[in-house]
């Protein structure tokens, strides 16, 4: 008898998506399957959508958010888990399509292996141009945690598959309070405690879907609305202290660099000194700050010219956003593209997991 994996979907206003999304849930060739849709009281035609499919596949439980609750999705996250009736936990999004092998072969997996969770590769869609795949969660070996720190997530949660005890047992939950990065807090979280990961790399199993026009949470955090919920990001985030001090830096300089740019001085005060005073940041990444902000309108006063003095000026004072370097653990120090390239050719005794970062993780490519 197959074991149960419980599929959680949040929805909200994704109605020109969902019948391509529950379709592809339906095709797999893995049965015995549950999926909660938690709705978040969608004003499009969502629910009608999402009660058809419900009223012929039993399999599939339709919920809406209870009023009592705070609106977002990862509350509905939260709510479909406290539904679940599944050894596994495969959460998902309502305008993403899983291949049709996708549960079987991640379950086959964690199961074999007694893992916590399994990562798969997937890719992107965008506007219906395929990539080759989203990234490769080996990217950051065997710095996971830098990864995560420095908001260059190894892994989305689409591309997990958990056990649901595991989940349970260290009592990992989405966090309500934050608007944006939430599935990087929530992945960061589970890799914190996780003993046993799996990374399942042989093909992508599933796709991200972008459109041109469209918008995510996440490009929207740094409004001003939205710096409450960052500087909580950017401290919760750091609570497990898994991260040496520079990590937390850069992190809130990555943050700071863009804002700043955006929003100069507003974000400055609004964002910046509070963290300063909070005791998150050193006093001479302050002056950086400052020093970078009054250069935005040094900028502005003499123009964009591009003579060698602009230039000079450039390189000291603004963050250098070349691609960042990773250390892979067979290759060395190399590039982004290349690990991705190199990966492909890369042949792993999946016998023989490796330990990183304290940790046994199994690499099946």
């Amino acid at each position: 008898m197959e074991n149960l994996i419980s599929i959680l979907i949040p929805n909200y206003n994704k109605s020109q998506f969902l019948n391509e999304t529950i379709e592809s849930i339906i095709n797999q060739n893995y049965n015995n399957w549950e999926c909660i849709i938690v709705d978040d009281n969608s004003t499009d035609n969502s629910w009608d959508i999402l009660k058809r499919f419900a009223e012929s596949d039993d399999r599939i439980k339709l919920f809406k958010r209870p009023s009592d609750l705070p609106k977002g999705g990862n509350t509905c996250r939260n709510y479909a888990f406290s539904l679940a009736q599944g050894e596994y936990i495969q959460w998902f999004d309502s305008d993403d399509l899983m291949e049709a092998d996708l549960l079987y072969r991640r379950v086959e997996v964690l199961a074999k292996l007694n893992l916590d969770f399994v990562v798969a590769d997937g890719r992107i869609s965008k506007d219906g141009v395929y990539s080759v795949s989203i990234f490769s969660p080996l990217v950051v070996i065997p710095e996971f945690y830098k990864g995560f720190g420095l908001m260059n997530p190894p892994w989305v949660v689409n591309s997990v598959l958990f056990r649901k005890e595991f989940v349970e047992r260290n009592k990992l939950s989405w966090d309500e309070a934050i608007r944006g990065f939430q599935d990087l807090h929530f992945n960061f979280q589970a890799y914190c405690v996780a003993e046993k990961i799996g990374l399942l790399l042989d093909k992508p199993d599933w796709t991200w879907q972008k459109f041109s026009g469209s918008k995510h949470v996440s490009h929207s955090v740094f409004n001003s609305e939205n710096f409450t919920s960052l500087k909580k990001f950017v401290l919760d985030f750091y609570q497990s202290k898994k991260f040496e001090r520079i990590y937390l830096e850069k992190l809130i300089l990555e943050i700071s660099i863009l804002a700043i740019k955006r929003f100069g001085l507003y974000f400055f005060i609004k964002f910046i000194i509070p963290l300063y005073f909070s005791g998150s940041l050193k006093f001479n990444l302050l002056l950086y700050f400052k020093k970078h902000l009054f250069f935005k309108y040094f900028l502005i006063l003499i123009g964009e010219k591009k003579d060698a003095i602009i230039k000079k000026l450039r390189w000291e004072f603004r963050l250098k956003s070349n691609k960042i370097l990773f250390y892979d653990y067979q290759f060395g120090k190399i590039s982004i593209d290349e690990h991705t390239s190199r990966l492909k050719k890369l042949k792993v005794d999946s016998r023989k997991p490796l330990i990183i970062e304290g940790k046994e993780i199994h690499i099946l490519v």
